[in-house]
């Protein structure tokens, strides 16, 4: 009965898309570490999977629709001919008036007998322009014990169920920092829970 109800919440969260309103303040950089942050030449991931006529075609097959209050989190799908569904989602939170810090998005491993929970702290290249990754919040998560998370930027290239997502978040809030989550075969709830 357990097993069972540990892999519904884990297919439930595989497939989910959870926008969270970062409330923190941003630390203050002395003038030296901003010198040395400004040196490093940042690490872009590529979005794979971006076509844009897909991605045109899904645009203008989203149909918006009502939402009471701020949406805090919504399951899309992550297969590129369905992300019209994911458009509107989109479409639907900046009709509303929307406004987001971050944005985490967390799919399935498709491929990872693992039992970490994989990110990175990248930030990636999309067509209209970069999306940062919030990575405070990253780090936190790589800090945090109960969470087994480890970085791992191919990964997190070539799996559609994250790279797919990131073009459409960052076309609707290029505003919003990503921090991007993918759950493996071995994750446990107490990680998902952490």
């Amino acid at each position: 009965m357990r097993k069972a109800w540990q892999w519904k919440t884990l297919l439930f969260l595989f497939v989910i898309l959870i926008f969270l309103t970062s409330c923190s303040p941003r630390p203050v950089i002395n003038s030296d570490a901003a010198v040395n942050l400004q040196e490093k030449e940042p690490v872009l991931l590529p979005c794979l999977y971006y076509e844009e006529n897909q991605f045109l075609k899904n645009q203008e097959k989203a149909e918006t629709f009502p939402i009471k209050g701020k949406m805090l989190a919504a399951i899309s799908p992550h297969h590129p001919p369905a992300m019209a569904d994911t458009a509107a989602i989109l479409q639907s939170a900046k009709a509303n008036d929307a406004f987001y810090d971050t944005i985490y998005i967390v799919g399935p491993n498709h491929s990872g007998e693992s039992k970490y929970l994989l990110t990175s702290n990248a930030s990636w290249q999309t067509p209209f322009g970069v999306a940062t990754a919030d990575v405070e919040a990253i780090d936190a998560l790589l800090q945090d014990r109960n969470c087994l998370a480890r970085t791992d930027d191919t990964k997190l290239t070539e799996e559609w169920s994250v790279s797919t997502l990131i073009p459409y978040v960052h076309s609707a809030f290029p505003e919003a920092r990503i921090v991007p989550v993918l759950l493996s075969k071995g994750t446990s709830t107490t990680q998902v829970q952490a």
